[in-house]
This record gives C-alpha cells, structure tokens and sequence, in this order.
C-alpha cells in the first residue's frame, strides 16, 4: 500500500475529496457545454459572472504575489495578474460585445456566484500564501481537467469553444501545473494538522465551484 507520504500532496487534494470532485467533472453545465445544448441564456449568464471573477482573481493573485515566499513566486504571479488584466478580460469585452450581452441586465447576487466570488477572496484576504495556492489549484487544476474533456467532443466553432481552448492552452496548463508544484513543495514544510486543514479548504472551494456553474441556469 503507497504511504501519504509518498503521494503528491496535490493528488492527495483530489483524492481524498474525489466524491466532490467527480460531481464538479459531471456537472450538468459541464456535459451541455461539450455537448453543444448548453442554453444560450445560461452560456450568457455565466460569462457574466465569470467575467466579474476575473476581476476578482486579479485581486486574489495580487494577495498571492504581496504574501509569496521567494522572488521567483513574485516573478510569475506578476505574470498571472498581467494576463488576467490582458489576455482573460478581452475575451470577455469580445464577447459581450459580439454576443450583445449587456452585462448589467443579469443579477449578480445570485447566491452561487456571490458565495464563490466573496468566498475565494476571503481566502485570498485572511489566509497564507499556502490557502490561495490552494484555492486557486483546485479552480485551475479543475477547469483544466474539464476542457480537455469537453474540448475533444466539441464540433462548434464560436466563443464557447474559444473559451474551453483558452483552458487547455499552453500558458493556462502551465499555470495550473505550476499551482500544483507550489503546493506539493509547500505542503512539505507542513504538519499533518495544518496538510489536514487544507484538504479541507480544497473540499470547500470545490463546493463553491459547483453553486458557481449551478448558478448560471438561474
């Protein structure tokens, strides 16, 4: 039998809430955006609020970069956060724009986009570096997964694909692989109790995920 110790502390985060996991992989809004039955109406909700969590990321990345450990951790969060200001937002500026999606017309109070978007920046606001590099593996690492399975069975060309791609392509896998290295490298300084406590964080935000893309059906 392989020790604890001997898994990645990044696998251990999936594996021991895989239950969660699977749900997030399955999810209805998963399965209708590879299959191309996807409603309009929900595809144009959830770049609504998708779109105001980028905003938000920038601030969670920027709490990452003010409490990272090394120069080098720094160095690439600056990149994260200039990317997100650049590359994510004019996505979303593109489609709202050739889509006609006013983004003001949609509630964003809704209960499964707000809880998501104040829960991760509570993490990023009151927790360590160890809980945004967390948080934001568990978001990456999962969207990650779920466009390269979804990519493969989508035939439509348009701004859903666009935005899978944009989830499995070059600089996003290197992203979430680096969120992944940075978590197993610190989880080695860790004790138990405090590895416990973020497997537990990585169950919760997995939980917001899945109110988020549940949210988008209205």
């Amino acid at each position: 039998m392989t020790s604890k110790a001997a898994i990645p502390f990044s696998d251990r985060l999936v594996g021991e809430n895989q239950a969660a996991w699977d749900a997030m992989q399955a999810h209805r809004f998963v399965e209708e955006i590879a299959t191309g039955t996807l409603p309009e109406q929900a595809f144009h909700r959830y770049l609504v609020y998708e779109g105001a969590f980028v905003a938000t990321a920038v601030r969670i990345f920027s709490f990452a970069l003010a409490k990272a450990p090394t120069i080098e951790d720094q160095r690439w969060l600056h990149g994260v956060v200039g990317a997100l200001l650049a590359e994510q937002l004019d996505y979303f500026d593109r489609a709202y724009r050739d889509l006609g999606v006013d983004p003001t017309a949609f509630d964003r109070g809704a209960p499964g986009f707000t809880a998501f978007d104040r829960g991760m920046l509570t993490i990023a606001e009151t927790g360590g570096f160890a809980d945004i590099v967390t948080a934001m593996f568990c978001a990456e690492w999962m969207y990650l997964n779920w466009c390269r399975t979804a990519l493969a069975r989508m035939s439509a060309e348009g701004f859903p694909r666009e935005w899978v791609a944009l989830h499995v392509a070059p600089g996003f896998e290197a992203q979430a692989n680096w969120l992944k290295a940075r978590i197993d490298a610190v989880a080695k300084t860790m004790d138990d109790g405090e590895r416990e406590r973020l497997i537990t964080l990585f169950g919760e935000v997995i939980a917001l995920e899945i109110a988020f893309h549940t949210a988008a059906f209205g």
